[in-house]
């Protein structure tokens, strides 16, 4: 997924440069559209397998708990 990899990289620049920016932001939203569309394990399960360094992991995983407090469409499957 092209689409995460994008995302991925966005919270970099997004941690490093507007670390106090409120949610939701457009990276929330491209994150929940993902999970939208494939469902949150999907999503989940092809970050974990970019192998990324955990910090970065992490970042892109609180994304993932947003979508999954709110209970998006797509987190149940």
């Amino acid at each position: 997924m092209m689409a995460l990899d994008a995302a991925v990289w966005l919270a970099v620049y997004n941690d490093r440069w507007y670390n106090n920016m409120a949610y939701p932001n457009p990276l929330c939203n491209l994150i929940i559209k993902l999970v939208n569309i494939h469902g949150l394990s999907k999503v989940h399960n092809s970050l974990v397998s970019m192998n990324l360094k955990p910090a970065v992991f992490n970042m892109v995983k609180g994304h993932l708990e947003i979508a999954e407090k709110f209970e998006v469409t797509g987190t149940k499957w």
